[in-house]
């Protein structure tokens, strides 16, 4: 254990969590880490230079938590700024928009103290689909994923899950800072953990994760594929065709899912923007049985119809 030369306390995990102008959430994931029944945890939540009250939020906790204010960086920066301070054996993170149901820390950190090789544990989720709140399995297998599992692309594991050994995180020298918004940086960081040792899984949903919706993933985290693209392949070379086909067909189902949600909205124009962005960004995507089942029948081919020609129109008055 370590001892917080603040406190003057033994401190088994830092906890961090990242905001920016994430005022009317924050509050929900700050209160969900302080709930937890487990001694030895500090909070350090970094204030990644919002423009919105969340500094006023933040201030109401007085001592329960350690605050850091700084420029806007991105959440790479500030989850390794929050690092850089913490005095935990081991570091939790966990995102301004989740929550961590009761007994994360308790279940997930024995994992970790039981086995002295394993570098991070993990455990299932709660989502909503469709509205409804549901349980996700985040190991099929149930259990960790070995090397060639992760770079395949099969495991979703994201940092409201995570409990990593502090050690291994200063090797694999924190969160890329290259990704200065979300996505990319944490299963980069998985492949690097990876490399030191195994994961531990914990069958328990022990954490609500706000997956967003399909049709905005491509917006949310297709800035920062390039980016992924580009380390995975300088560091694993061939072996990282699979992670790296896997992202983009997952951005390009994404693409797809907005283009017909704009479609639904009236928003031609705009959907044959997306058309085009996926047509760029994944041209074989269009054979996928996938693409052909959703678009070439009756009801996707007059929406389509709906937009090409006033385009073509205004092209070719």
């Amino acid at each position: 254990m370590i001892v917080s030369a603040e406190t003057g306390s033994f401190v088994w995990v830092s906890t961090i969590i990242p905001v920016y102008n994430g005022a009317p959430t924050v509050a929900r994931a700050i209160d969900s880490a302080l709930s937890q029944d487990f001694e030895g945890q500090e909070i350090i939540v970094v204030n990644d230079g919002s423009t919105d009250n969340t500094a006023e939020v933040l201030s109401r906790y007085g001592d329960n938590i350690r605050v850091i204010h700084q420029k806007n960086g991105g959440v790479s920066a500030a989850r390794n700024a929050g690092a850089a301070l913490a005095h935990g054996k081991y570091l939790a993170f966990l995102d301004a928009d989740d929550t961590w149901l009761p007994g994360k820390l308790f279940k997930v950190v024995p994992a970790l103290e039981n086995n002295p090789h394993a570098v991070l544990a993990f455990s299932d989720y709660l989502t909503t689909i469709d509205g409804r709140v549901v349980r996700a399995t985040a190991s099929a297998e149930g259990r960790g994923p070995d090397f060639d599992e992760i770079i395949d692309a099969r495991w979703k594991i994201v940092p409201t899950m995570v409990v990593m050994r502090r050690s291994v995180f200063d090797s694999c020298g924190g969160f890329c800072e290259e990704f200065t918004r979300c996505g990319g940086e944490d299963p980069y960081l998985w492949l690097l953990a990876r490399e030191y040792g195994p994961f531990e899984y914990v069958a328990d949903a022990l954490v609500t994760y706000h997956d967003p919706d399909i049709a905005d993933f491509a917006d949310k985290y297709g800035p920062n594929a390039a980016i992924f693209e580009r380390l995975v392949r300088k560091r694993y070379g061939r072996r990282a065709k699979r992670i790296i086909r896997s992202t983009r067909t997952y951005i390009a189902h994404g693409l797809l899912a907005k283009a017909l949600r704009e479609i639904d909205h009236g928003e031609y124009g705009n959907s044959f923007r997306t058309f085009g962005r996926l047509i760029a960004y994944r041209p074989q995507f269009l054979l996928k049985p996938y693409f052909i089942s959703r678009i070439f029948n009756a009801h996707n081919l007059k929406r389509l119809s709906s937009i090409i020609k006033p385009e073509l129109d205004r092209e070719n008055p």
